[in-house]
């Protein structure tokens, strides 16, 4: 019940705020998705450094998403 009360108030920023995320995230999906659709015999050193990157950060993501469940679920849940 105090949780609630506490919640209330920031759920509006909280929302924008995840919906940041969400964008940040498929952003990455899509640069994840042209990274893997790249030829693999000719992918050089940086190609693969670029293609780790990408997996961190969406690992981070993924993280965050689950993160921001504690504090709005009804939009995470529209997501999964």
């Amino acid at each position: 019940m105090a949780r609630d009360v506490v919640r209330e108030p920031i759920r509006p920023h909280a929302r924008s705020a995840f919906r940041h995320l969400v964008s940040l995230y498929e952003g990455l999906s899509g640069i994840a998705h042209m990274v893997a659709s790249s030829e693999p015999e000719k992918e050089d050193a940086k190609m693969l450094a670029l293609r780790e990157i990408i997996i961190r950060e969406i690992r981070t993501a993924d993280d965050a998403l689950e993160d921001w469940a504690d504090i709005v679920p009804e939009e995470v849940m529209k997501y999964r």
